[in-house]
């Protein structure tokens, strides 16, 4: 859904509706749908990879355009489900692992 969003603000940008964002976060939106699809998957270094695109995002936000536009509500509730995202498909791996030792035929 992110994605989304950000691919939609890209768009309205390259057409010149908007002037929120330029051309290039549509390589931001197309990586961030991708690794969307791949955490579905249960991919580790997928979710790693997107909590970490995050995090540097937020701190590149708070660096070009103040604390407040690297640091709010919605970026903290966005961190807590990126941190989930990482934690669930870590267990859900651990899951995987626990459950084929014991379904091992004999």
């Amino acid at each position: 859904m992110i994605s989304g969003v950000t691919g939609i603000a890209a768009l309205l940008s390259i057409f010149g509706v908007s002037t929120l964002t330029g051309p290039l976060i549509l390589v931001d939106a197309a990586l961030a749908a991708f690794l969307g699809v791949m955490i579905r998957r249960m991919s580790r270094a997928a979710a790693v990879v997107m909590l970490v695109l995050f995090v540097i995002e937020r701190i590149f936000g708070g660096i070009a355009h103040g604390i407040n536009a690297g640091i709010g509500g919605l970026a903290l509730l966005l961190l807590s489900g990126f941190i989930s995202a990482v934690r669930g498909t870590f267990a859900y791996q651990r899951y995987l692992l626990a459950a084929g030792d014991r379904n091992a035929p004999a």
